[in-house]
């Protein structure tokens, strides 16, 4: 049975303005896991603390 993975926008995780390869993986999957992304939208200065979360 296919596993689940749940990834959120976390300090550990988001990348701001850039996207590469060289970024060490989040998390592995195997073919046919179902993958949820969490996303966020706009500057920093504009997100919530992250004690808002």
């Amino acid at each position: 049975m296919p596993a689940t993975h749940h990834i959120e926008p976390t300090i550990a995780n988001v990348r701001w303005g850039a996207f590469d390869a060289a970024f060490a993986p989040v998390k592995e999957v195997d073919p046919g896991d179902l993958v949820i992304l969490e996303c966020v939208s706009g500057a920093k200065e504009v997100m919530p603390p992250p004690a808002a979360a």
